[in-house]
């Protein structure tokens, strides 16, 4: 991996069009690769994952750049994983049954059901297993005025068995004359930062959504993330995150297609959840490095040694990030994700 802070000149920044730039990092294929799918447990899943992340990239590596006016980090060249990536890097999807973002929103539905002369029309899109629509559908939201779109098959099966209807297919790709003005609110929790082509999706959020629209969107907390990378813990690895997100750069791309920010906030964890947090980073981290005691420890079978291996490992490791985590517990807001809430104006954009 290379990081050098140098000019980057042959990059634009997808969310304000800017050539002003910095390289972050940079990383090849192979190291991609083996963040996600460990060569010692995969080879041959590790190779294919490899040589695909190749095909995205269409060469061997990928600059991490941030933008000089906007501050908005990303993948250069800015291609987001597909289907096939996703099933080579991930063996199981495991979706949280609950997120701080989720009860941010919530709570504002509940306020816009109640003002609202009809009952509204939602879209989310990723909604996984449907931990979200669950709480909020019927109890705020009719079933059949949810639409869910989704990949992955348990979910898809999932979300149709509680009565929700379920898409397959892209947001940006949905019928102009099928889902025009449709939607008084879409939901997007951690999705963002996995999708490129940027102007085709907030165009499209804008055709397909009311007048005075809403939009609550969550991704991870971009200080976090840096400070994780600074100090020796997990990379936010493209092409699964492709792009980085700030209030700025937030505010920059929502102006260009009608929308406003109305709030913004960032998550706040406890101590216990960051001191948990950050060992953990350093310990997956430490497991990537070929001929490390973690890496040595991830090939061994499931089972009570490998789980006490692991366990012994992160408590090794720690006394080398005590310096790190007393910076963290000071710091504010630094927990994992950061949430908006946008408004569409009264005209369609």
């Amino acid at each position: 991996m290379t990081q050098n802070n140098q000019p980057v000149t042959d990059a634009i920044c997808p969310v304000c069009a800017s050539t002003e730039a910095r390289l972050h990092f940079e990383t090849s294929a192979e190291e991609a690769a083996q963040h996600f799918v460990l060569k010692e447990n995969h080879a041959a899943r590790h190779q294919q994952l490899a040589e695909h992340i190749r095909t995205l990239w269409q060469k061997d590596t990928c600059a991490v750049v941030q933008c000089e006016r906007c501050g908005f980090t990303y993948a250069h060249p800015f291609v987001a994983g597909d289907a096939e990536y996703y099933q080579l890097a991930y063996l199981r999807n495991q979706y949280p049954a609950w997120r701080w973002e989720f009860s941010k929103t919530q709570q504002l539905l509940i306020s816009l059901a109640g003002q609202s002369a009809q009952p509204l029309q939602l879209l989310e899109i990723g909604p996984g297993d449907g931990a979200f629509i669950k709480q909020i559908s019927p109890a705020l939201i009719p079933k059949e005025n949810v639409v869910g779109i989704e990949y992955s098959s348990k979910s898809i099966e999932s979300l149709k068995k509680y009565g929700i209807t379920c898409l397959t297919q892209d947001v940006r790709t949905l019928s102009e004359k099928e889902y025009a003005a449709r939607f008084d609110v879409i939901c997007m929790f951690q999705v963002l930062e996995h999708m490129d082509d940027l102007t085709s999706l907030f165009r499209r959020l804008s055709l397909i959504t009311k007048p005075n629209a809403h939009l609550f969107i969550s991704v991870p907390n971009d200080k976090r993330v840096f400070f994780n990378e600074k100090n020796g813990t997990l990379l936010d690895m493209p092409p699964n995150h492709v792009g980085r997100w700030n209030k700025r750069s937030f505010e920059v791309m929502s102006r260009q297609f009608g929308w406003r920010m109305e709030q913004y906030d960032v998550e706040e964890e406890s101590t216990g959840e960051k001191i948990k947090g950050h060992l953990e980073y350093r310990y997956y981290r430490k497991r990537q490095e070929t001929g490390s005691w973690a890496n040595r420890a991830a090939v061994l079978r499931d089972g009570p040694l490998r789980t006490l291996s692991q366990a012994f490992l992160v408590g090794l490791y720690a006394p080398l990030m005590i310096p790190s985590l007393v910076e963290l517990l000071q710091l504010k807001q630094m927990g994992t994700s950061q949430w908006v809430y946008l408004k569409k104006g009264a005209e369609r954009a």
